[in-house]
This record gives C-alpha cells, sequence and structure tokens, in this order.
C-alpha cells in the first residue's frame, strides 16, 4: 500500500486503549514519532531506490538496443572491409607488377646512363691521346703492336735502371749521414779541443802573472806562441830557483816554502806541456779525418750528380 507498519500500527489501526498515546510523556511521544517518521524516510528511500532502479533499467535496455545496432553495424563492416580486402587484392597485385617493372625500368636507365658516361669519357681519353700524338703511325697493326711491345720493353729495362740508380743513390744517402755525423762529431771533438785550449791559456796566463812575466800574447788565438812563452816561463823558474839557491842560507822555511811553491808550478807546467802535446795530436788526427771525410763527401756529391745525370737521360 505505500504506508509504512508504524503509521499502520499508531494511526490507521490503533487500538482503543493506546489510542491516548499522544498524550503520554514526552519520552515515549518522542519514542512513537521518531518511530513514525523513520519509516517514512526508508519509505522515502525505497521509492527513490525503486525509481532509480526504473531509469538505470530503461537506460540498460536503451544502451543494450544500441550495443545491439552498433554490433550489428561493426558486423556489417567488417563484410564490407573483407569484401573490399578481397576487391583489393588483384588490385595490390598489379601495383607490385607495376613496382617491380618501375624498378627493373630505373636500373636498366642508371644502367644507360653509366654506359653513355663511360663512353663520353672515353671518347674525350680517346681525343686527349690523339691530341698528343705529333706523328701518326702510318704501319700496319702488327707493326704497331710490335712498336708498342718493344716501347714496353725499353721502360722496363729503363725501370730496371732506375730501380739500380735509385738504390745507389739510397747508399750515397746513407753514407753521406754517416758522414755527416762524424763531421758534427769532429766538430764537437774540435770544439773539445777550442775549450782546452782556451783553459791552456788562462792556465799559462795565471802562472804568468804569478811569476811576474809580462804577457803580451793572445795565447788562445795564437797557439803557436806557447812554446816560446813556456820558454820565459822556464826561465822564470830557473831565475827563481838561483834565487832561492843563494838565500838557503839566509832562510831556510822561506826556502822550503819557496822551493814547495817551485814543485807545484813545475807540475802545473809538466801538466800543461803535457795536455799541449796531447792536444796536438789530437788536432792533427781530427784535421787528417775531417780531410778525409771532406774527400769522401765530394766523392759521394759527384756519384749523385752523375746519376742524376743518368736518371734524366
Amino acid at each position: 500500500m505505500g504506508v509504512s507498519k508504524a503509521i499502520i500500527n499508531n494511526v490507521l489501526f490503533c487500538h482503543q486503549e493506546d489510542s491516548n498515546w499522544p498524550l503520554d510523556e514526552s519520552k515515549k511521544l518522542k519514542d512513537k514519532f521518531d518511530a513514525i517518521f523513520e519509516e517514512v524516510d526508508k519509505l522515502k528511500v525505497k521509492e527513490a531506490d525503486l525509481r532509480l532502479l526504473a531509469h538505470l533499467k530503461q537506460e540498460m535496455d536503451d544502451k543494450s538496443l544500441t550495443l545491439k545496432k552498433a554490433q550489428e553495424k561493426c558486423t556489417a563492416i567488417e563484410h564490407e572491409c573483407e569484401r573490399c580486402e578481397e576487391e583489393m587484392k588483384p588490385i595490390d597485385a598489379r601495383l607490385l607488377e607495376i613496382r617491380n617493372v618501375e624498378y627493373e625500368v630505373g636500373k636498366y636507365q642508371a644502367k644507360k646512363v653509366e654506359i653513355e658516361t663511360e663512353q663520353k669519357n672515353c671518347q674525350e681519353h680517346i681525343r686527349a691521346l690523339s691530341s698528343n700524338i705529333k706523328v701518326p703511325f702510318e704501319g700496319s697493326r702488327e707493326e704497331l703492336e710490335q712498336e708498342i711491345s718493344d716501347f714496353g720493353q725499353k721502360m722496363l729495362e729503363k725501370r730496371q735502371r732506375r730501380n739500380v740508380l735509385d738504390k745507389k743513390r739510397k747508399r750515397f744517402k746513407n753514407a753521406l749521414t754517416d758522414l755527416d755525423k762524424r763531421r758534427i762529431l769532429l766538430m764537437q771533438q774540435r770544439q773539445k779541443e777550442q775549450e782546452c785550449i782556451s783553459k791552456r791559456a788562462e792556465q799559462l796566463k795565471e802562472l804568468c802573472q804569478n811569476l811576474g812575466i809580462t804577457l803580451t800574447e793572445d795565447l788562445e788565438f795564437q797557439p803557436e806562441s806557447v812554446p816560446v812563452v813556456l820558454e820565459r816561463i822556464e826561465n822564470s823558474l830557473m831565475n827563481k830557483e838561483c834565487s832561492i839557491a843563494e838565500s838557503i842560507a839566509q832562510n831556510d822555511k822561506e826556502d822550503s816554502e819557496r822551493q814547495r811553491e817551485i814543485d807545484i808550478q813545475r807540475v802545473e807546467l809538466t801538466k800543461v806541456e803535457e795536455g799541449i802535446v796531447t792536444h796536438e795530436k789530437q788536432k792533427n788526427q781530427n784535421e787528417k779525418e775531417l780531410e778525409s771525410i771532406m774527400k769522401e763527401i765530394a766523392e759521394i756529391e759527384s756519384s749523385a750528380r752523375r746519376i742524376k745525370f743518368f736518371r734524366i737521360i
């Protein structure tokens, strides 16, 4: 009926003994009203749920109908696609044949362009070679082939001779390199020799200053004056020895010190003289070796010029 149980029991079909419930105390009255209105609220909720359920059912029916129509349409479209695919198969096969033919045509056209380019290059090469021919050959083809064969043989002989000359040139170049190394070594030795000469000049100059000898020569740049200076030093030392010998009786201690100084100076003089002899020998040896190297270099350069002349020929 759409009427709640609380309204039926308390309002519509209320017993005579319970008909005075509206006059009950407030707590009981409140409980009665709460029961009535709670049932009313529940009824309203149920009615709303029923309306929502009816609406959802109608919406579901509509959507089911729409889905069915869509499925039917999809099936029809699938059939149409299958039919189109069947119709496209011969067209695709024909297109594939056309593409294959176009590919083959493209290859032949590229080959044609390549051949035409090669032909053009050959013609230009023939024209260039023809322009270089000063005297045309008037013999037969066999004679021309023989001339070409003879020319090839001559070229082979020239190449072989060139290889031989290149090997000789390489050997001469290596020899020049070795000689240049020896020349550099001799120059270094000469520099060391010059340093020794400078050192010897300084030592002799210092010795002359110690002995009170006036030195006017530049011994570094005038080595020929060294023997004269050594003789003067020797004379000075002899004079000092005589002077020391005369003064021995006067002062033994002073004589001993002077004799020791003379001995030291004699040792220095001996070292200088030995160094001079050694340097002179080394200098002579270096000059001879340098002269020999320069002679070898001149011979190698002469041979190289001859080889260059032969290669030009």
